[in-house]
């Protein structure tokens, strides 16, 4: 089942849409290598942390001609303000993502060993919660029941995430660097903010879902 329109330009910001997906997509995956090389100590960060602000850079270059064609009139005018809200959440993925390696590499918080492991685990996760993304926003042109499901895996692995955040925030203040600790809290809210946008994504697809079948 399909709501979409079928005509060229609608068909060419499908693709776009899909284009912008995989540059945040990007992101996300080098923001999960510069977790395990900060947990092995490898010491580069700095290179990941470079490829997510040019992928960024690239994504919201693209989500502005995203824009610019929906404004022109692709799609039915009910259909355009969602979709533009969805592309900025997405996009607001990236952000988020260039946040956080900017932050590890500028401020250096100090991690047990066992910390940053969670960090890399909290990491592979959300990656996980994106790819169900990308699924339920492939399935929303065809299959409006596969989407509501993805979407229905994305929110159980975000409660899960939501867990683990909270174990770790009670275990970094078992230190007594204060200031430290703080900065070890910032910086875990930042990584776990990534993973509240997905599922706001998803949110904002089973909205349109639901508009549809109305």
């Amino acid at each position: 089942m399909s709501f979409f329109s079928t005509g060229k330009i609608e068909k060419e910001v499908k693709e776009l849409i899909h284009q912008h997906i995989d540059l945040v997509d990007q992101c996300l995956m080098d923001l999960n290598k510069m977790l395990v090389s900060a947990c092995a100590k490898e010491g580069q960060c700095p290179e990941f942390t470079i490829r997510i602000h040019n992928n960024e850079t690239a994504a919201d270059k693209l989500r502005r001609v995203i824009l610019q064609k929906i404004e022109k009139g692709a799609f039915l005018p009910n259909l355009r303000g969602e979709l533009l809200k969805l592309i900025e959440i997405i996009d607001d993925v990236a952000n988020r993502s260039e946040t956080v390696g900017d932050y590890y590499v500028l401020y250096q918080p100090e991690f047990s060993d066992e910390q940053a492991k969670t960090l890399v685990e909290i990491g592979k996760m959300t990656k996980v919660a994106f790819d169900l993304l990308k699924e339920a926003y492939g399935s929303l042109f065809k299959n409006f029941k596969k989407t509501v499901e993805k979407c229905a895996e994305i929110e159980l692995i975000e409660e899960q995430i939501d867990t683990i955040e909270w174990r770790i925030r009670k275990d970094i203040f078992k230190g007594k660097d204060l200031a430290m600790n703080i900065l070890k809290k910032d910086y875990v809210l930042l990584l776990c903010d990534i993973s509240d946008k997905i599922e706001d994504a998803s949110d904002m697809l089973e909205i349109m879902v639901v508009r549809r079948k109305a």
